[in-house]
Parts: C-alpha cells; structure tokens; sequence
C-alpha cells in the first residue's frame, strides 16, 4: 500500500486528498497525475460528481476509476472548490 496526494505539487497539505493505493494502483495513478491536462480533467470530473448519492462513488481516471466514500469525496469537492476561490 502507498498513499498518494492527489494533486502532485499540492500549495497545502490536505489529509483529506490522501489515497490509499495498492503499489499497482499507486504507481498508475502517479503516471496519470503527472500530466497538467489530465490533472485538470481529474479535478473537474471530482468536483462534476455527484456526492450525494450514498454509499461508495466511483470517479473516472483515464480507463480506470477510483472509488471514493461519499464523505471522503465531499471533503475533496470542499478544498478544490476553495482552491478555486
């Protein structure tokens, strides 16, 4: 397992925009984050999700998703938006 910030040069540390990966996982999702066009796409498809459906959410990344918690994917929603304040 590694945790993983999921911007790749965060201004502030959020433990909020921590995850979780398996070394397979982990190792994707550092390739696809170190692209500014897919970064921003990523974010964008964060915060267009809807959190207020219950149970786990799914956020498309690349081919693959990643499957938040509704709680974990609203505090994650909470510090883009003020980021983009």
């Amino acid at each position: 397992m590694e945790v993983n910030n999921l911007q790749s040069k965060p201004k502030f540390y959020w433990p909020e925009m921590r995850l979780v990966l398996c070394l397979e996982c982990s190792k994707k999702f550092e390739a696809l984050r170190s692209g500014t066009i897919w970064s921003q796409k990523f974010e964008r498809a964060i915060l267009a999700t809807n959190g207020s459906i219950p149970g786990p959410v799914k956020v498309p990344i690349g081919n693959d998703t990643i499957t938040f918690t509704q709680t974990h994917l609203v505090q994650i929603q909470m510090i883009l938006k003020k980021k983009l304040l």
